[in-house]
Formats: structure tokens, C-alpha cells, sequence
């Protein structure tokens, strides 16, 4: 199953609850509806419960750490972001504000959630949840939980789909670093990419073939950010795409001529806001040794001689 045969199933999957949700909740049930309905979920959830590599909601599940009820909620958000043939079914169950995403309230009904389970999900979403912290998923609206409204980031709809390409903010600003077929000794990168959550600056003029080489041994790959020429706004965006997109493809972030932005203040800090938060290894390149950044991570300083450290 390819991943765009996968996403369109899922789609399908959540339209078909969404329609017997309606169905059920009307005033008089058709029953042969419900059944026809019915088996048609059956028989596509177990086409689906044949889990691949081609699975990237199975995969971004195990990435963020998310729990079942999670992946089923990013489904319900996803198709209500992207599928036409959805907003019917959604208005029909949530009214006008479906319009605007999908809330908590309808994906229960969707999924048939019990009031605990419903209540567990809320308290989740009211916490740091990776969907929400990662940029994966976004709020749409101020209300109260139960019925403020989620969207899916486009870029999350599109990797799902199967798309390669990055994230549109950061189209001309970043790119994936190639692994280049040379002969590098990348074996203190490999050890540093291992390493829960430092922050490597690189001091130096590094080869940008060693760290893809590394990055690739322990399946990973590196997206780098030049973020000199970016407007402040722009440089916001980029930065939220930059982490979505290591998540959804949990690749290595890293952030070039960072001491350049020693010349705008409002840069430095947007930046190392955004390191000192991002989850996992992060790197970034400066020219001279000692230049710090104002983060609570460990910090580990490697020079561009990969046999000296500070």
C-alpha cells in the first residue's frame, strides 16, 4: 500500500464514522444504513490493521510518543483539514464551527469515545501535547476545550500523503543536506547524535558532508537552516517548520552563521528561543571558538579538527 493509497483510506475511514455518527444520532436511524455503513468499516479497518513502513501515522505515532486515542484524533483533524467530502457530515454533527476544524466534542461522537476516554483526551490536549508542541496539529479557536476547534499544519497533510518535499516556510531558507559519496571519519557526530537532547555548536568551517554522513548511519537525515536573510516574521515561521518538519521526518535541525545574527538581537533570540526547546540533538555552526548560547541544555562545543573538543 503506498503512502497515498494509505492516506486516502484513512480518510475514508474517518468519513465513514462521521456518517454513521450522523446516521445514529438522528431522529430516526435507518438500520440497514447503520449495517451497510457498518460493514464497510469493518472490512476498511482491517484492510488499515495491516501496519508497513508505508504507515506514516504509525510511524509519527512512535516518533512523538502519541497513544492510539492520539493517532485517531490527528486522522479525525487531518481529513476534516483537507477532505471535500467531509464538511457535510461535520456540519451536520458540530455545526458551523466545523467550518473551522474539527473539535473534540465531534471527534468523539466519530469515535465512539466514552465520556472517560473523551475527558482523558481533553486533559491530554490541555497539557505540553506533542501534537500541539511540535506544530503538528494547531488551535483555531479561543473556546473552551470541548469545543475549540483543531487544523491540520499543511505540511502534515501533505508528508502523510506521502510528499518529500519541505515544509513552504522553509522553501529558500533551508534544505536537506546530501550524504555525498566520500570517505569522512564521522564517528564522534554519530556519538553526538545519540546523546539525549545536546546542543553540538560547531566551531569552524565545517565539511557539510561529514554531519549527513553521520546523520545517515543512525537513520537520520539533516535539515539545514540559513536563517540570515529571513524578515523577522518569516524568520517565525521558518523556525515553527523547521521543528515540525524534523519531527515528521526525524531529522537532525541545524541552524548556519548563527553568529551572524549577533547583529539583530530579535533574530538571537527568536533562535535560541526555538533550540532551547526543540526536542532531540541540535546543531549549529559558528566561526570562533567560545560563542554561547542562552540555553538550559547540555552544550557540547566540537571544533572543526573532529579530534578536539572544549
Amino acid at each position: 500500500m503506498s503512502h497515498t493509497h494509505r492516506f486516502n483510506r484513512e480518510l475514508d475511514r474517518v468519513r465513514l464514522r462521521a456518517m454513521l455518527a450522523v446516521e445514529r444520532a438522528s431522529a430516526d436511524p435507518d438500520d440497514e444504513v447503520v449495517a451497510r455503513l457498518g460493514h464497510q468499516l469493518v472490512t476498511l479497518e482491517d484492510e488499515l490493521a495491516d501496519v508497513h513502513e508505508d504507515d506514516r501515522g504509525r510511524l509519527l505515532a512512535w516518533r512523538l510518543g502519541l497513544e492510539d486515542v492520539d493517532l485517531e484524533l490527528l486522522w479525525t483533524v487531518v481529513a476534516a483539514s483537507i477532505d471535500p467530502l467531509l464538511v457535510t457530515h461535520l456540519a451536520v454533527l458540530g455545526g458551523r464551527d466545523s467550518f473551522r476544524g474539527a473539535t473534540l466534542r465531534v471527534h468523539a461522537a466519530i469515535w465512539e469515545l466514552t465520556g472517560e476516554q473523551a475527558r482523558a483526551l481533553a486533559v491530554r490536549l490541555a497539557g505540553a501535547h506533542p501534537l500541539i508542541h511540535d506544530h503538528v496539529l494547531a488551535w483555531t479557536s479561543d473556546a473552551t476545550l470541548p469545543t475549540r476547534t483543531l487544523a491540520a499544519a499543511p505540511r502534515t497533510i501533505t508528508w502523510l500523503a506521502g510528499d518529500e518535499a519541505l515544509d513552504a516556510a522553509l522553501l529558500g531558507a533551508a534544505s536537506v543536506l546530501p550524504e555525498q559519496d566520500v570517505v569522512l571519519d564521522s564517528r564522534l557526530y554519530e556519538s553526538l547524535l545519540t546523546t539525549p537532547a545536546p546542543l553540538v555548536l560547531v566551531e569552524g568551517a565545517l565539511d557539510l558532508a561529514v554531519l549527513p554522513a553521520a546523520a545517515r548511519k543512525v537513520g537520520r537525515e539533516v535539515i539545514a537552516l540559513d536563517p540570515r536573510y529571513l524578515t523577522h516574521d518569516a524568520l517565525e515561521a521558518a523556525l515553527i517548520g523547521l521543528r515540525r518538519e524534523c519531527r515528521l521526518r526525524e531529522a537532525l535541525p541545524l541552524v548556519l552563521h548563527l553568529d551572524d545574527l549577533q547583529r539583530d538581537p530579535q533574530a538571537l533570540r527568536a533562535v535560541t528561543a526555538a533550540i532551547a526547546t526543540m526536542p532531540g540533538p541540535v546543531a549549529a555552526m559558528v566561526p570562533q571558538r567560545g560563542f554561547a548560547l542562552a540555553v538550559s541544555r547540555p552544550t557540547i562545543h566540537v571544533s572543526v579538527d573532529p579530534t578536539t573538543r572544549s
